[in-house]
């Protein structure tokens, strides 16, 4: 998939790199590590006043879909069926997920969710292809998965077993 033209506001580099690398949920040791190598590099996190302002709101308008400061073009979806449309209630705890989602699909990267269960990452996803119009597709996964697993599909040729791309 190539880049999806659209707008993405400037952050700073440290919260960018902090973002990236998890940094709220690393051991101490890493983030201390991470914060000093930042440090070293003269990259500091100044906290950014207009945060506490930020529009956590969610709107569609001439095709264009806005989260927050972030906004994308609405796909025109061949498979409507496959849209997703469930009851979702907004809330700027939401929102500010929602709208890094978007930053990063605009950039073309993969997302990937992780929490315990419960925590509304499936309607956070919902939501997230509903309001782009984009279809979606559900995958099984469970605990013996491994990365093996979804990349490569074995099949039996002649007696012998073969692996190949999966379908995924």
């Amino acid at each position: 998939m190539g880049l999806i033209q659209g707008t993405v506001p400037q952050e700073s580099i440290a919260h960018a790199v902090n973002k990236a690398c998890l940094s709220r949920f690393l051991p101490s040791l890493a983030r201390a590590s991470l914060e000093k190598s930042l440090a070293n590099c003269s990259i500091q996190d100044t906290p950014d006043p207009a945060e506490h302002t930020r529009n956590h709101s969610c709107a569609v308008k001439d095709g264009v879909l806005t989260i927050g400061n972030v906004s994308a073009p609405i796909y025109n979806s061949n498979e409507k069926i496959k849209v997703p449309d469930v009851l979702f209630y907004d809330n700027p705890q939401h929102m500010m997920v929602m709208e890094d989602m978007l930053k990063d699909f605009l950039l073309g990267e993969h997302l990937l969710l992780v929490g315990n269960q419960g925590v509304g990452k499936n309607k956070i996803v919902d939501r997230f292809l509903h309001l782009l119009n984009r279809p979606r597709e559900y995958l099984q996964l469970h605990r013996d998965t491994t990365v093996q697993t979804l990349t490569l599909q074995p099949s039996v040729r002649d007696g012998i077993i073969t692996y190949e791309d999966s379908p995924l």
